[in-house]
């Protein structure tokens, strides 16, 4: 009942499961960001998190994995696009973010375990080999070499851990309308807000 529930109110859904573009769908049990609601808080955390910087949006959330917490507590999604005009005011035009693709190049993640009290630091080129380049309604794939539509996401996992917080930012390039990059001054810095991690969260599926 819960299931369905959470299912038809859009706080769960249909999507990509695992990483690669050409990955089967399927529903996936990652919390949704669900527009005009607030999400449940774990610790004054929330367990989806959404941050929209210069036009690019970052959605994360995590489920726990009991049945594998030896080798990791936390798989993570990331879903990040750059929103279209169909996204009312919030939208802001080519001319506003200064730019009309941008290419993901780094991520720096901070996963703090709530039990010790230590942050792990997370830096890295790309996300597990991946370097998108967003545009409005989709995104190049330099996997597949293609342009894909919808929103760009990926999936990883933290270290044995039972509790904490996820959070960061994405290093982006901006590129012009036939894909010049700018210069290393004009990388950009992308939110990711905080969310929780949670091995005992209301519902377990």
């Amino acid at each position: 009942e819960e299931y369905c529930r959470r299912l038809s109110q859009g706080e769960i859904g249909v999507g990509i499961m695992g990483s690669h573009p050409r990955s089967p769908r399927g529903i996936t049990l990652f919390p949704r960001y669900v527009p005009g609601s607030t999400p449940p808080m774990v610790d004054g955390v929330p367990v989806v998190s959404r941050k929209v910087t210069r036009g690019v949006e970052v959605i994360a959330s995590a489920v726990y994995v009991p049945q594998v917490e030896h080798h990791f507590g936390f798989i993570y999604s990331i879903r990040i696009r750059l929103l279209t005009p169909d996204d009312g005011d919030e939208y802001v035009t080519p001319e506003q973010r200064g730019f009309e693709k941008c290419a993901l190049l780094q991520r720096h993640w901070r996963i703090t375990n709530a039990e010790t009290g230590l942050t792990e630091a997370v830096d890295g080129n790309g996300v597990i080999g991946m370097f998108p380049v967003l545009k409005e309604g989709g995104y190049w794939s330099n996997i597949r070499n293609e342009d894909l539509p919808g929103t760009f996401q990926y999936q990883s996992c933290t270290g044995p851990m039972k509790k904490g917080s996820f959070a960061g930012h994405l290093s982006f390039q901006p590129l012009s309308i036939n894909g010049d990059m700018g210069n290393e001054d004009s990388v950009f810095r992308v939110e990711v807000g905080s969310f929780a991690l949670d091995s005992q969260p209301p519902f377990l599926f």
